[in-house]
């Protein structure tokens, strides 16, 4: 079977909007680093389709302490391990707001950005992080846009990667015709709502991709309620387009 293996070693933690991480897994590490001071070391061993998947960052491979992890959905898919500079630490807090940027553990071992030469919209990826942290039932979040003095629509900001994947034809129709996609999927336990994306003036700027966690019996009408409840207050947040390619 083979094992991929997948290093970042810095000396200091990595911006989330860093252009040097080669995957999604070291992208993520490095985001966890920089949200977290008191971390030296992380490192992940989970299992996907073709194998294991080991992702490391720090200045050594060697953590203090192992804590399971699990995907958004809360399926177990490996362990965690942190180095801590302190003995007092909240592994599994940590290890808890990393499941929560990983919908399917494939894609940790996939390029980041996943087409060459895309970029984050920094402000973008920063309301993305802060509306999961805000919305423990909201499994991902994807904003479909067109980069300023770019020509394509992508995927500029997420919480599970695939940063410059273009849209789709079904990410076109809800943009250009403005209407909602819903699909309930994974057994029943989630729901998939896209919809505009708009700015503060109500103008559509793009697509929002979301999706919500079920519970037994709820009514899935439920997800669409809560995915413009989450768009409208990104496009609070969203004076213009070109807004979110600002800040750091």
């Amino acid at each position: 079977m083979t094992i991929r293996r997948l290093f970042l070693l810095a000396a200091a933690p990595l911006a989330v909007t860093t252009a040097h991480a080669s995957t999604y897994g070291d992208t993520l590490l490095a985001a966890t680093a920089a949200r977290h001071a008191e971390l030296v070391a992380v490192a992940v061993h989970v299992t996907g389709k073709a194998g294991p998947i080991e992702v490391s960052w720090g200045k050594a491979p060697k953590a203090n302490v192992s804590v399971p992890l699990t995907d958004a959905l809360g399926k177990p898919i490996g362990t965690v391990a942190f180095g801590f500079r302190k003995s007092a630490h909240d592994g599994p807090k940590i290890a808890a707001e990393m499941a929560r940027r990983i919908y399917v553990v494939d894609n940790l071992a996939e390029p980041d950005p996943f087409v060459p030469g895309a970029k984050r919209l920094p402000k973008a990826q920063m309301l993305v992080d802060k509306a999961i942290d805000a919305n423990p039932d909201l499994v991902t979040l994807a904003m479909h846009l067109t980069p300023p003095s770019e020509a394509t629509n992508i995927i500029a900001a997420s919480n599970f990667g695939r940063i410059g994947k273009a849209a789709d034809k079904d990410d076109a129709q809800v943009m250009n015709e403005g209407i909602t996609r819903k699909e309930v999927t994974n057994g029943g336990t989630r729901i998939a709502v896209e919809l505009p994306q708009k700015d503060a003036a109500g103008k559509i700027i793009g697509a929002l991709s979301t999706s919500f966690m079920l519970q037994p019996g709820q009514d899935p009408s439920a997800g669409e309620a809560r995915a413009i409840a989450v768009r409208d207050a990104l496009a609070a947040a969203t004076p213009s387009i070109e807004a979110l390619a600002k800040g750091k």
